[in-house]
């Protein structure tokens, strides 16, 4: 769940961009993306490109980036 990423950032995720993003980290491509979601690869697009003007980057590497900076400053357990 990468719900705590909208803790770290100003504009919060929706939950269908929560989950585009968690695939995008997994290394899914939109088609990809968009077969697990029922979706088509336009709106997963759409999707995309909201994420990564939330997140202030410009690529899946950059969002990811983000993610795991995110994730290290956390609190441990």
């Amino acid at each position: 769940d990468l719900s705590f990423i909208n803790d770290h950032i100003d504009n919060a995720l929706s939950e269908r961009e929560l989950e585009v993003l968690n695939y995008m980290i997994e290394g899914l491509n939109n088609t990809l993306i968009a077969g697990k979601l029922f979706l088509s690869v336009n709106t997963i697009k759409k999707h995309v490109q909201s994420v990564y003007r939330k997140l202030q980057v410009n690529t899946r590497i950059g969002a990811t980036r983000v993610v795991m900076d995110s994730m290290s400053s956390m609190p441990k357990r």
